[in-house]
């Protein structure tokens, strides 16, 4: 049996330039290219105990817990090239299934989003509430963290983030930072509320 290396395959997925790899019973590993899904032909049709040893390569504990009792987990994961990704694993005709996708490690500036000004405006007053909607992939978790970004470069603030999972890692710039991750450092996003 061929045991594969999930550092190995988010590389190559990285250098190729993909935003996803997904792994799914019956067939080979699937990367999304330019918006488009393909098979990586070189790598075996996926078994679901394949799949549950990549899961084990990529997380322990309560994670793997949850994904043997057949219940949606989110979780980060880093590979040991230091590279980010956010893993949702989900179960479908009663296997498992998972969606990766890869993270940058920089963290973008709006002006980089090519965002209207206007959301530079709207993070930095001292209370309110900014929703950023859309689908999958659209560009939700980026924008937020641009919008940090902002208020971390031009204000000296305490910054408090709930995330699940964690995509990108802020440093302390003119504000104090602390993210907490669902899962990890706390129990539900109800929990870090209170």
């Amino acid at each position: 049996k061929v045991v594969i290396s999930i550092d190995k395959i988010l590389d190559e997925a990285r250098v190729l330039g993909c935003s996803d790899v997904h792994f799914t019973t019956k067939i080979s590993p699937v990367v999304r290219l330019h918006g488009s899904l393909r098979k990586l032909s070189s790598y075996p049709e996926m078994t679901e105990a394949a799949i549950m040893k990549i899961c084990e390569q990529m997380t322990g504990g309560r994670n793997i817990e949850n994904i043997k009792n057949k219940v949606d987990t989110d979780f980060s994961y880093v590979t040991r090239r230091g590279y980010r990704h956010r893993v949702n694993v989900y179960h479908q005709r009663g296997d498992t299934a998972i969606a990766i996708r890869l993270l940058r490690n920089d963290i973008p500036t709006l002006e980089d989003l090519d965002m209207p000004p206007i959301l530079g405006e709207f993070a930095l007053p001292p209370r309110g509430l900014v929703l950023v909607t859309g689908p999958t992939g659209s560009g939700k978790s980026t924008t937020v963290a641009g919008m940090i970004d902002k208020i971390n470069k031009e204000r000296h603030d305490h910054i408090l983030t709930v995330e699940d999972p964690i995509e990108f890692l802020h440093k302390h710039q003119g504000c104090m930072i602390n993210q907490r991750e669902v899962g990890v450092d706390v129990d539900s996003f109800a929990g870090a509320l209170r």
